[in-house]
This record gives C-alpha cells, sequence and structure tokens, in this order.
C-alpha cells in the first residue's frame, strides 16, 4: 500500500505541474526538480539529440527518476540518490552508490558514476567535475578536458573565461584550460555583458 500511496503522490506532484515541493492530499511530499526541452546539441563534438520533455522527481524517500507527462509514467523508474535535468547534449547527471556520473536520454549509464561532485554540462559542452578534492571539466564523452587541479571554479562567462581558484587565489582561464589571467585576486566573478569582473 505504501509503493502505491507514493507513486500516486508522484504522479498527482508531476500532473499538477511546476514546482520545488508539492504536498498531495495525503500530506506527503514530492519533490519536482527539473524539465527539460528538445533541443540540439551546442558542444563541438556532440551530435544533435532530440532531449525528452521529461520531469526529474524525486521521492520522498530520496529516489529519484524522471516521468513523461505526456504518457503519464515513469520512462526511468526512481533509482537515484540524485539527478538532474537533461542537457542539450542529451545526458543528464545522476548519483549513484555516492559517485556522480552521467546517463543518456534512455536511461543507459554514458559516462561511470566516478566523481565526488559533477555539474549540468554547459553550453560550450564542458560539465564541471571534482575528483580528489579538486576541479576540473570533461566532455561529453567523459574525456577530461581541463584536469582537476583547481580548488573552486565559477560559471564560464559569454566571453569564454571562467574564475578558478588555486592556492587561496583567483585568475581565469579559457575553455581548452590555458591560464589567461593567473591566480592573483583575493575574489572574482564571471565577466558580465560590459566586459568587467
Amino acid at each position: 500500500m505504501k509503493k502505491q500511496t507514493i507513486f500516486c503522490m508522484i504522479l498527482a506532484a508531476a500532473l499538477v505541474g511546476c514546482g520545488e515541493k508539492k504536498q498531495t492530499e495525503a500530506g506527503g511530499d514530492v519533490i519536482q526538480k527539473a524539465t527539460s526541452a528538445s533541443v540540439a546539441a551546442s558542444a563541438p563534438e556532440a551530435e544533435n539529440i532530440a532531449v525528452p520533455n521529461l520531469v526529474n522527481l524525486c521521492t520522498t524517500e530520496g529516489a529519484c527518476g524522471y516521468f513523461d507527462p505526456a504518457i503519464k509514467q515513469f520512462v526511468m523508474q526512481p533509482r537515484f540518490e540524485d539527478s538532474s535535468y537533461f542537457a542539450d547534449n542529451g545526458l543528464a547527471k545522476i548519483k549513484q552508490d555516492g559517485k556522480y556520473g552521467y546517463i543518456g536520454v534512455k536511461g543507459e549509464i554514458v559516462i561511470p558514476p566516478q566523481f565526488k561532485y559533477a555539474g549540468d554540462f554547459l553550453v560550450n559542452g564542458l560539465a564541471a567535475v571534482n575528483q580528489g578534492g579538486k576541479w576540473g571539466y570533461i566532455s561529453a564523452k567523459g574525456e577530461m578536458v581541463i584536469p582537476p587541479k583547481f580548488d573552486d571554479t565559477t560559471q564560464f562567462s559569454a566571453n569564454g573565461l571562467l574564475a578558478v581558484e588555486q592556492d587561496g587565489k583567483w585568475g581565469y582561464i579559457d575553455a581548452t584550460g590555458e591560464m589567461v589571467i593567473p591566480p592573483q585576486f583575493a575574489n572574482a566573478g564571471s565577466f558580465e555583458g560590459n566586459g568587467l569582473a
């Protein structure tokens, strides 16, 4: 009976609409995390992938899966400890056995869970990953494009630069990992549209 109640709560949350947390009539909570739309991949090495319009749902027990509102059922049963929306390249971040990796639109493991933490894939086709306490960036193929050697990072700016912290000082790298502005600042942020950080 409990499993049926949880499924009904999840289904109700998916059909009600968007929001962080929904409360069902039974008093249980279902967390709706994100949706994605059909778009083409922008990473140079990625293929154009039609990303399904799936709702990422987590049960109150902490299991996350993907629900298709068009057919009103789960297409990937809640089995992950954490998960995110599908990026333009057709990959979604998941957590399994305490490690982060990425799945494809059919639920297949594309990049095995191996990272302490991982970010979503960005417009430039890269995702931040934490390995051994340091941050680096991988491609959609799982290749380490920027080795994990930074203490902290921010988001890539529109100009393609990324603020990184190394040995307590901040500087900027480009999407290849080349240091453009050496670490020398106490703090750093993303560059704005006016070219200033």
